[in-house]
């Protein structure tokens, strides 16, 4: 399987407002996991989907910095695990409208 970017029309958890998230599906071997959140994208993907609407800022755990997808409005963001239960299964469900982009 081809790497594909997921780009989900979803509600934010927090304050309900329509916002984008971005995650990418693979067959696992180049990031270790078949789905990954933007805290495994390089440069170009990160600017692939905030060129497709999604926000994407620098949070910090622990003193260690990570990406994630984020709600314009209220400024939260969808942690990894949450991206693909409360998201991704969704969209794949067909609950939630989504685009899909060959990479």
């Amino acid at each position: 399987m081809d790497e594909e970017m997921y780009i989900i029309n979803a509600l934010c958890y927090n304050c309900e407002t329509l916002m984008k998230v971005a995650l990418i599906r693979s067959d696992g071997e180049k990031r270790g996991s078949t789905t990954s959140g933007p805290k495994a994208f390089n440069s170009k993907e990160i600017a692939l989907a905030i060129s497709k609407g999604v926000e994407i800022e620098e949070f910090y755990f622990n003193e260690e910095p990570f990406v994630a997808n984020t709600c314009k409005s209220c400024g939260k963001f969808i942690g990894e695990h949450y991206l693909f239960t409360n998201y991704f299964h969704l969209a794949e469900c067909g609950e939630l409208a989504y685009e899909i982009i060959d990479l």
